[in-house]
């Protein structure tokens, strides 16, 4: 049988800490039966149910193509959590980005038991350049664009000077994202923030970085492990900005803005203290 060992809420200054601590005591004898949906496996599975979210990959039959050439692609869609393939949406839709962010084609494709396939034809009208590739569902659209897949689809036309970047078109590109642990990001409450840094093709680069408040003073630094993921810990504080700076080994910079912190609000963080505990710290604002 799994118990659960609970502390008395303590409260620090502004902020609220719950911590909960998990641990396996001892196994029941085989008459004793235990309700095993009781207890936090059933908030857990309750929650998820409440609050499924659809994750989705594409792939492509490559990465470059002419203008004129069709783009084959597959589409597998997961359970965010599980990662199991998901038989939720039915249909999803992509898009390819021009350097503005504006959609300059789309097409729909058809999904049944977690996959679909399908095609897009690349007109001759289109200038040369990277374009992001995006992916969504409609479910995935209630909790906003970060979770919508996205790639780099580089287009050459042989018959067009490249236009879409100017002459920088040959640039290389790096993508960035940045993870709140928890989801987000609030006022006045410590926060770990995962990022992930890739190359055009998606692949992780290695690079140190930094993360300033207001372009001045230096408030964290980091540097990724494997595939470019890595975190770091930031307290945002009101009425300032935060901008990571991440710099590769020949030297290039490539700034990044934070995602904004929200004035009210709760951060989860999580902690494995060994093989049998973890550690659950929630924080809130005053006002909650």
């Amino acid at each position: 049988m799994r118990m659960m060992k609970r502390y008395h809420q303590i409260v620090f200054g502004a902020a609220t800490l719950l911590t909960i601590s998990l641990r396996t005591i001892a196994q029941t004898p085989a008459n004793a039966a235990a309700d095993p949906s009781a207890g936090p496996a059933k908030d857990l599975a309750s929650y998820h149910r409440l609050h499924l979210e659809e994750k989705l990959y594409v792939h492509t039959d490559k990465d470059f193509y002419l203008s004129g050439e069709i783009c084959w692609f597959k589409i597998y869609v997961v359970d965010a959590t599980s990662h199991r393939p998901l038989d939720l949406s039915k249909v999803a839709y992509l898009e390819f980005l021009d350097k503005d962010n504006k959609p300059i084609l789309q097409v729909k494709a058809g999904l049944a038991h977690g996959h679909g396939d399908g095609s897009v034809y690349l007109p001759l009208t289109l200038r040369s350049g990277n374009y992001k590739l995006r992916a969504y569902t409609n479910w995935m659209k209630n909790y906003g664009a970060d979770w919508f897949f996205e790639k780099i689809i580089t287009v050459v036309n042989t018959r067009r000077s490249a236009e879409l970047h100017g002459p920088d078109t040959t640039r290389p590109t790096y993508p960035v994202a940045f993870f709140p642990e928890g989801g987000n990001l609030v006022e006045n409450i410590p926060t770990k923030i995962g990022f992930r840094i890739t190359d055009q093709y998606g692949r992780g680069i290695p690079c140190t970085g930094v993360v300033t408040e207001d372009d001045e003073d230096t408030v964290a630094r980091f540097e990724p492990h494997k595939f470019g993921i890595g975190s770091f810990l930031l307290t945002p504080r009101s009425g300032h900005h935060y901008r990571a700076i991440f710099r590769l080994a020949d030297g290039t910079a490539i700034p990044t803005l934070l995602p904004a912190a929200a004035k009210e609000g709760v951060v989860m963080n999580v902690t494995a203290e060994d093989q049998d505990h973890w550690r659950v710290d929630i924080r809130t604002s005053p006002a909650n």
